[in-house]
């Protein structure tokens, strides 16, 4: 379902203050997100920009989420102090960084990913669900970059040699769907809107943090999945990867986070084959 970004100034630095417990705080896309629920009292400042399906609103905050107002409902779960603080903009450039900072944390992410889910039984049951739970905010993130009014001129790929692996990621998301576009398919490049680029900043900031945080910890959980294989092991999955993914690029991506933007190649999506993709925006 496309829904239509919007923006009304009034909302702009508006305070949303819940008037019951239960008043509904949305993260996520429209399409697909999670439901919270507020406590009385809670509040938020609104950008000024939402999404309407029907009689709800779904106000974005600075915090990245967004407040559901519900005007079907006799009395409103919320209650909004127009003026209420200074809402700063943001340009294109600080919204792209935060978008090129998903794009290349997601990069690396997957290939992780996909390298655990290979050897998944060198994992302990913790450590599994840690690789499906960085899946999961992984492909939150992949959405959100593909959100109708903040980007365009979006293309996805997938990891060349890495998504050889990709039954064993769809086997541990315990996914049905068969072939790469399950779970491999990441966007490798999107462009901010100019027209919605600080809607753009407080989708994305909140998010690019968050990969951060997720990137260092896949790699950690990476090396400790290396440090247990074995030489033949890193042959077969040489040949399971017809050559690409190496001992020593493993061994160098996980040495060096920058450096994977040079090691690790995207196949261009819809291209027979797993063509390589070279031309990667330089950090």
């Amino acid at each position: 379902m496309a829904v239509e970004l919007k923006y009304n100034e009034k909302l702009r630095g508006a305070k949303a203050v819940a008037k019951i417990d239960g008043a509904q705080v949305f993260d996520g896309l429209i399409e697909k997100g999670i439901v919270y629920s507020a406590k009385k009292g809670d509040y938020y400042y609104t950008t000024g920009y939402y999404y309407q399906v029907d009689y709800v609103q779904y106000l974005q905050t600075t915090t990245g989420l967004y407040v559901c107002v519900n005007y079907m409902q006799d009395n409103l779960s919320w209650v909004l102090y127009e003026g209420s603080k200074n809402i700063p903009s943001y340009g294109v450039s600080q919204a792209q960084k935060l978008v090129n900072t998903i794009i290349a944390n997601n990069k690396k992410i997957i290939s992780n990913n996909l390298l655990c889910a290979r050897f998944a039984n060198k994992l302990s049951e913790t450590e599994r669900e840690q690789v499906v739970s960085l899946q999961n905010r992984l492909q939150v993130r992949n959405e959100a970059l593909q959100a109708g009014g903040l980007t365009n001129n979006v293309r996805t790929s997938y990891p060349a040699g890495y998504a050889e692996l990709s039954a064993y990621l769809d086997a541990l998301m315990r996914s049905e769907a068969i072939g790469i576009a399950t779970w491999v398919v990441v966007v490798i490049a999107a462009t901010v809107i100019a027209a919605t680029a600080t809607a753009a900043y407080f989708a994305y900031k909140s998010l690019a943090d968050e990969s951060e945080k997720d990137v260092k910890f896949s790699d950690s959980l990476t090396r400790t999945l290396t440090s247990k294989l074995t030489d033949e092991e890193y042959q077969q999955l040489l040949q399971e990867t017809k050559g690409i993914v190496t001992k020593a690029r493993v061994k160098q991506a996980l040495g060096s986070y920058w450096n994977v933007l040079q090691i690790v190649a995207f196949a261009i999506a819809g291209y027979a084959g797993y063509k390589l993709f070279k031309n990667y925006v330089q950090e």
